[in-house]
Protein backbone atom coordinates (compact mmCIF):
# COMPACT_ATOMS: atom_id res chain seq x y z
CA UNK A 1 0.00 0.00 0.00
CA UNK A 2 1.54 3.69 -0.76
CA UNK A 3 1.71 6.22 1.89
CA UNK A 4 -1.18 8.02 -0.03
CA UNK A 5 -3.33 4.60 -0.02
CA UNK A 6 -2.52 4.65 4.36
CA UNK A 7 -3.66 8.13 4.61
CA UNK A 8 -7.10 7.75 2.59
CA UNK A 9 -7.77 4.34 5.09
CA UNK A 10 -6.76 6.29 8.40
CA UNK A 11 -9.00 9.39 7.14
CA UNK A 12 -12.01 7.00 5.76
CA UNK A 13 -11.87 5.15 9.31
CA UNK A 14 -12.38 8.46 11.11
CA UNK A 15 -14.83 9.92 9.24
CA UNK A 16 -17.16 6.26 9.49
CA UNK A 17 -16.65 6.81 13.28
CA UNK A 18 -17.28 10.74 13.32
CA UNK A 19 -20.37 9.99 11.32
CA UNK A 20 -22.10 6.97 13.93
CA UNK A 21 -20.50 9.19 16.51
CA UNK A 22 -22.85 12.27 15.19
CA UNK A 23 -26.19 9.78 14.35
CA UNK A 24 -26.16 8.13 17.93
CA UNK A 25 -25.51 11.92 19.22
CA UNK A 26 -28.69 11.96 17.46
CA UNK A 27 -31.00 9.49 18.33
CA UNK A 28 -29.92 9.95 21.66
CA UNK A 29 -31.37 13.91 21.93
CA UNK A 30 -34.16 12.89 19.90
CA UNK A 31 -35.44 9.93 22.63
CA UNK A 32 -34.80 12.95 25.32
CA UNK A 33 -36.59 14.96 23.98
CA UNK A 34 -39.32 12.44 23.35
CA UNK A 35 -39.33 11.11 26.83
CA UNK A 36 -39.53 15.02 28.20
CA UNK A 37 -42.68 15.60 26.19
CA UNK A 38 -44.27 12.33 27.56
CA UNK A 39 -43.79 14.02 30.93
CA UNK A 40 -44.94 17.53 30.18
CA UNK A 41 -47.66 15.17 28.42
CA UNK A 42 -48.57 13.50 32.04
CA UNK A 43 -48.19 16.19 34.26
CA UNK A 44 -51.06 18.16 31.72
CA UNK A 45 -53.01 15.34 31.62
CA UNK A 46 -52.97 14.19 35.74
CA UNK A 47 -53.13 18.29 36.57
CA UNK A 48 -56.68 18.14 34.22
CA UNK A 49 -58.00 14.94 36.08
CA UNK A 50 -57.08 16.97 39.57
CA UNK A 51 -59.02 20.07 38.38
CA UNK A 52 -62.25 17.92 37.34
CA UNK A 53 -62.27 15.81 40.41
CA UNK A 54 -60.78 18.19 42.98
CA UNK A 55 -63.24 16.85 45.58
CA UNK A 56 -61.60 13.50 45.04
CA UNK A 57 -59.08 13.03 48.20
CA UNK A 58 -57.32 10.20 46.38
CA UNK A 59 -55.87 11.90 43.55
CA UNK A 60 -55.22 14.62 45.38
CA UNK A 61 -53.62 12.79 47.68
CA UNK A 62 -51.19 10.69 45.05
CA UNK A 63 -50.65 13.00 42.83
CA UNK A 64 -47.38 13.72 44.07
CA UNK A 65 -46.42 10.38 43.91
CA UNK A 66 -47.97 9.69 40.46
CA UNK A 67 -45.48 12.77 39.23
CA UNK A 68 -42.47 11.67 41.15
CA UNK A 69 -42.99 8.09 39.75
CA UNK A 70 -43.11 9.37 35.94
CA UNK A 71 -40.38 12.00 36.71
CA UNK A 72 -37.84 9.18 38.09
CA UNK A 73 -39.18 6.94 35.34
CA UNK A 74 -38.22 9.13 32.92
CA UNK A 75 -34.82 10.01 34.73
CA UNK A 76 -33.69 6.49 34.50
CA UNK A 77 -34.64 5.96 30.78
CA UNK A 78 -32.36 8.94 30.17
CA UNK A 79 -29.40 7.64 32.14
CA UNK A 80 -30.01 3.91 30.15
CA UNK A 81 -30.15 5.86 27.17
CA UNK A 82 -26.84 8.22 27.94
CA UNK A 83 -24.39 5.09 29.53
CA UNK A 84 -25.35 3.26 25.92
CA UNK A 85 -24.48 6.28 24.25
CA UNK A 86 -20.88 6.41 26.03
CA UNK A 87 -20.20 2.92 25.69
CA UNK A 88 -20.85 2.77 21.89
CA UNK A 89 -18.48 6.13 22.45
CA UNK A 90 -15.52 3.65 23.61
CA UNK A 91 -16.76 1.29 20.99
CA UNK A 92 -16.13 3.66 18.19
CA UNK A 93 -12.76 4.68 19.98
CA UNK A 94 -11.66 0.95 20.11
CA UNK A 95 -12.67 0.57 16.46
CA UNK A 96 -10.66 2.83 15.25
CA UNK A 97 -7.82 2.29 17.62
CA UNK A 98 -8.20 -1.50 16.07
CA UNK A 99 -8.01 0.21 12.16
CA UNK A 100 -5.28 2.04 12.73
CA UNK A 101 -3.27 -0.40 14.16
CA UNK A 102 -4.58 -2.99 11.49
CA UNK A 103 -3.03 -0.31 8.94
CA UNK A 104 -0.01 0.16 10.78
CA UNK A 105 0.64 -3.50 10.49
CA UNK A 106 -0.37 -3.87 7.05
CA UNK A 107 2.62 -0.80 6.04
CA UNK A 108 5.02 -2.26 7.79
CA UNK A 109 4.25 -5.46 6.01
CA UNK A 110 4.24 -3.56 2.70
CA UNK A 111 7.60 -2.48 3.19
CA UNK A 112 9.49 -5.70 3.15
CA UNK A 113 12.65 -5.86 0.89
CA UNK A 114 14.61 -8.53 -0.54
CA UNK A 115 14.24 -12.06 -2.37
CA UNK A 116 10.65 -13.32 -1.71
CA UNK A 117 8.14 -15.49 -3.48
CA UNK A 118 5.05 -13.43 -3.85
CA UNK A 119 1.30 -15.35 -4.99
CA UNK A 120 -1.76 -13.29 -5.48
CA UNK A 121 -5.06 -13.71 -5.33
CA UNK A 122 -5.77 -14.39 -9.31
CA UNK A 123 -3.15 -16.89 -9.65
CA UNK A 124 0.16 -15.37 -10.85
CA UNK A 125 2.83 -15.64 -9.14
CA UNK A 126 6.11 -13.27 -8.44
CA UNK A 127 9.34 -14.47 -7.53
CA UNK A 128 12.52 -11.91 -7.32
CA UNK A 129 13.61 -8.57 -5.52
CA UNK A 130 11.50 -6.56 -3.43
CA UNK A 131 11.58 -2.85 -1.68
CA UNK A 132 9.60 -1.75 0.69
CA UNK A 133 6.68 -3.99 -0.34
CA UNK A 134 7.30 -2.93 -4.33
CA UNK A 135 8.20 -5.43 -7.09
CA UNK A 136 11.51 -3.59 -7.67
CA UNK A 137 14.90 -4.92 -9.33
CA UNK A 138 15.10 -8.08 -11.06
CA UNK A 139 12.19 -10.72 -11.30
CA UNK A 140 10.25 -13.04 -12.99
CA UNK A 141 6.39 -13.25 -12.87
CA UNK A 142 4.09 -16.16 -14.30
CA UNK A 143 0.81 -15.47 -15.62
CA UNK A 144 -1.82 -18.06 -14.32
CA UNK A 145 -3.22 -18.13 -17.79
CA UNK A 146 0.24 -19.04 -18.73
CA UNK A 147 3.31 -16.94 -20.11
CA UNK A 148 5.37 -15.21 -17.99
CA UNK A 149 7.54 -11.94 -17.90
CA UNK A 150 11.37 -12.07 -16.89
CA UNK A 151 13.86 -9.17 -16.54
CA UNK A 152 13.93 -6.08 -14.29
CA UNK A 153 11.52 -4.07 -12.06
CA UNK A 154 10.97 -0.23 -10.94
CA UNK A 155 8.07 0.29 -8.86
CA UNK A 156 6.55 -2.79 -9.92
CA UNK A 157 6.42 -2.14 -13.50
CA UNK A 158 8.25 -3.74 -16.43
CA UNK A 159 11.53 -1.33 -16.82
CA UNK A 160 14.79 -1.85 -18.37
CA UNK A 161 15.37 -5.10 -20.12
CA UNK A 162 13.47 -7.97 -19.52
CA UNK A 163 11.57 -10.84 -22.06
CA UNK A 164 7.51 -11.17 -22.33
CA UNK A 165 6.21 -14.66 -23.67
CA UNK A 166 2.13 -15.17 -23.82
CA UNK A 167 0.29 -18.44 -23.79
CA UNK A 168 -0.19 -18.19 -27.62
CA UNK A 169 3.59 -18.62 -28.16
CA UNK A 170 4.14 -14.79 -28.77
CA UNK A 171 7.55 -13.27 -27.28
CA UNK A 172 8.43 -9.93 -26.99
CA UNK A 173 12.73 -9.11 -26.06
CA UNK A 174 14.06 -6.11 -25.51
CA UNK A 175 13.45 -2.82 -23.70
CA UNK A 176 10.92 -1.70 -21.56
CA UNK A 177 9.74 1.58 -19.59
CA UNK A 178 6.75 1.89 -16.94
CA UNK A 179 5.20 -1.05 -17.97
CA UNK A 180 5.49 -0.72 -21.95
CA UNK A 181 8.06 -1.80 -24.65
CA UNK A 182 10.00 0.80 -25.04
CA UNK A 183 13.34 1.44 -27.05
CA UNK A 184 14.70 -1.14 -29.54
CA UNK A 185 12.95 -4.81 -28.81
CA UNK A 186 12.22 -7.74 -31.17
CA UNK A 187 8.74 -9.21 -31.24
CA UNK A 188 7.22 -12.33 -32.80
CA UNK A 189 3.86 -13.24 -33.08
CA UNK A 190 2.18 -16.97 -33.19
CA UNK A 191 1.79 -16.86 -36.50
CA UNK A 192 6.00 -16.17 -37.05
CA UNK A 193 5.29 -12.36 -38.30
CA UNK A 194 8.80 -10.82 -36.49
CA UNK A 195 9.70 -6.96 -35.53
CA UNK A 196 12.86 -6.02 -34.81
CA UNK A 197 13.15 -2.39 -34.31
CA UNK A 198 12.39 0.58 -31.90
CA UNK A 199 9.47 0.95 -29.69
CA UNK A 200 7.30 3.99 -28.51
CA UNK A 201 4.70 3.36 -25.35
CA UNK A 202 4.21 -0.34 -26.69
CA UNK A 203 3.94 0.72 -30.38
CA UNK A 204 6.43 0.01 -33.03
CA UNK A 205 7.30 3.43 -33.75
CA UNK A 206 10.87 4.98 -35.70
CA UNK A 207 13.08 2.85 -37.33
CA UNK A 208 12.17 -1.16 -38.06
CA UNK A 209 12.26 -4.19 -39.90
CA UNK A 210 8.90 -6.94 -39.94
CA UNK A 211 8.82 -9.81 -41.56
CA UNK A 212 5.87 -11.61 -42.60
CA UNK A 213 4.76 -15.37 -42.71
CA UNK A 214 4.94 -15.63 -46.28
CA UNK A 215 8.45 -14.36 -46.90
CA UNK A 216 7.79 -10.47 -47.47
CA UNK A 217 9.86 -8.39 -45.74
CA UNK A 218 9.48 -4.80 -45.10
CA UNK A 219 12.32 -1.78 -43.97
CA UNK A 220 12.13 1.22 -43.19
CA UNK A 221 9.96 3.60 -40.71
CA UNK A 222 7.00 3.04 -38.07
CA UNK A 223 4.78 5.76 -36.36
CA UNK A 224 2.13 4.26 -34.04
CA UNK A 225 2.02 0.47 -35.15
CA UNK A 226 2.08 1.50 -38.95
CA UNK A 227 4.46 1.71 -41.46
CA UNK A 228 4.64 6.02 -41.86
CA UNK A 229 7.77 7.58 -43.39
CA UNK A 230 10.24 5.86 -46.34
CA UNK A 231 10.32 2.15 -46.32
CA UNK A 232 11.46 -0.41 -48.76
CA UNK A 233 8.79 -3.47 -48.66
CA UNK A 234 10.07 -7.05 -50.61
CA UNK A 235 7.06 -9.13 -51.52
CA UNK A 236 6.96 -13.05 -51.54
CA UNK A 237 6.15 -13.28 -55.31
CA UNK A 238 9.53 -10.92 -56.28
CA UNK A 239 7.90 -7.48 -56.57
CA UNK A 240 9.13 -4.59 -54.41
CA UNK A 241 8.61 -1.00 -53.35
CA UNK A 242 11.05 1.34 -52.30
CA UNK A 243 9.23 4.89 -51.42
CA UNK A 244 7.06 7.08 -49.12
CA UNK A 245 4.39 5.69 -46.70
CA UNK A 246 1.17 7.36 -45.29
CA UNK A 247 -0.10 5.28 -42.74
CA UNK A 248 0.38 1.85 -43.49
CA UNK A 249 -0.06 2.16 -47.19
CA UNK A 250 2.38 3.39 -50.56
CA UNK A 251 1.50 7.19 -50.22
CA UNK A 252 3.76 9.92 -52.22
CA UNK A 253 6.36 9.18 -54.00
CA UNK A 254 7.72 5.60 -54.98
CA UNK A 255 9.44 2.96 -56.75
CA UNK A 256 7.70 -0.27 -58.00
CA UNK A 257 9.32 -3.38 -59.36
CA UNK A 258 6.46 -5.59 -60.65
CA UNK A 259 7.44 -10.18 -60.33
CA UNK A 260 7.12 -9.86 -64.15
CA UNK A 261 9.81 -7.47 -65.14
CA UNK A 262 7.46 -3.69 -64.88
CA UNK A 263 8.42 -0.90 -63.35
CA UNK A 264 6.24 2.36 -61.86
CA UNK A 265 7.83 4.87 -60.99
CA UNK A 266 5.78 8.08 -60.04
CA UNK A 267 3.24 8.91 -57.56
CA UNK A 268 1.34 7.19 -54.96
CA UNK A 269 -2.35 8.06 -52.86
CA UNK A 270 -3.76 5.31 -50.66
CA UNK A 271 -1.79 2.62 -51.74
CA UNK A 272 -2.67 3.13 -55.52
CA UNK A 273 -1.36 4.60 -58.28
CA UNK A 274 -2.64 8.14 -58.81
CA UNK A 275 -0.93 11.52 -60.40
CA UNK A 276 2.28 11.26 -62.47
CA UNK A 277 3.88 8.19 -63.56
CA UNK A 278 5.90 6.22 -65.93
CA UNK A 279 4.82 2.83 -66.49
CA UNK A 280 7.75 0.91 -68.61
CA UNK A 281 7.86 -2.84 -69.91
CA UNK A 282 10.38 -5.17 -70.25
CA UNK A 283 9.10 -5.81 -73.75
CA UNK A 284 7.35 -2.12 -74.85
CA UNK A 285 7.41 1.58 -74.46
CA UNK A 286 7.05 3.15 -71.22
CA UNK A 287 3.57 4.53 -70.49
CA UNK A 288 3.71 7.67 -68.71
CA UNK A 289 1.10 10.60 -67.74
CA UNK A 290 -1.26 10.42 -65.36
CA UNK A 291 -2.80 7.86 -63.34
CA UNK A 292 -5.62 7.67 -61.36
CA UNK A 293 -6.44 4.06 -59.17
CA UNK A 294 -4.01 2.41 -61.22
CA UNK A 295 -5.14 3.37 -64.77
CA UNK A 296 -3.31 5.56 -66.82
CA UNK A 297 -6.12 8.27 -67.78
CA UNK A 298 -4.12 10.83 -69.81
CA UNK A 299 -1.06 9.68 -71.53
CA UNK A 300 1.82 11.90 -72.74
CA UNK A 301 2.38 9.63 -75.56
CA UNK A 302 0.09 9.03 -78.82
CA UNK A 303 -2.51 7.12 -76.71
CA UNK A 304 -6.25 6.42 -78.38
CA UNK A 305 -7.60 4.69 -75.50
CA UNK A 306 -6.61 4.49 -71.81
CA UNK A 307 -4.41 1.78 -70.75
CA UNK A 308 -3.40 -0.10 -67.76
CA UNK A 309 -0.41 -1.26 -66.11
CA UNK A 310 -1.66 -4.04 -63.41
CA UNK A 311 0.53 -4.78 -60.09
CA UNK A 312 1.21 -8.95 -60.02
Amino acid sequence: MTPAAGHRRHFLSSAVAHTLRRALFNAVRFLHHFLLLILVFFLLLLLSVTYSIYSNAFLTDYLPIIISFFYGLVRFLRHIILAAFRFSELGLRAFRLSTNAFSFLKRRANRRTGLVVEPYRNGDVYEGELRRGMLHGSGVYYYCRGGMYEGEWINSKFDGHGVETWADGSKYKGQFKKGLSHGFGVYQDHAGVLYAGEWVNGQSHGYGMQTYEDGSCFVGQYKCGLKHGSGHFQFWNGGAHAGEYFVGKMHGFGVYRFSNGQRYEGAWCQGNRKGLGVCSSAYGEPQSGLWDDDFLEISSFAVNHTQQCRLY
